[in-house]
């Protein structure tokens, strides 16, 4: 989806509604991967399925402990990479006026 010129969904600018980022087990070099970005969300719900939605644990700098947590749900799963969700593909047809399946 970079490709097309989207974002990952964790730097929406709504995110903190959504996900807890823990900063302080991100290294400092990773931290702009966290940062919030003004792309429309297309009044899209947040996707936590999304294929461009890092996991829980991507660019933890300690073992065993978490970067982003989802709210209000910690235990919900994030950062799966077999496909696109639906709400990946409602987001590209908004974009590009068009009827993927």
């Amino acid at each position: 989806m970079h490709a097309l010129s989207f974002q990952h969904e964790h730097t929406r600018q709504d995110r903190d509604n959504y996900v807890e980022i823990h900063w302080q087990y991100i290294s400092p070099e990773n931290q702009g991967d966290f940062q919030k970005d003004n792309a429309d969300t297309l009044n899209i719900p947040y996707n936590y399925n999304s294929i461009m939605h890092y996991s829980s644990t991507t660019f933890s700098n300690t073992s065993g402990m978490t970067s982003l947590v989802p709210k209000p749900d910690p235990n919900v799963f994030i950062g799966q990479r077999t496909g696109l969700s639906s709400l990946d593909v409602l987001m590209i047809n908004k974009v590009f006026a068009c009827s993927l399946h």
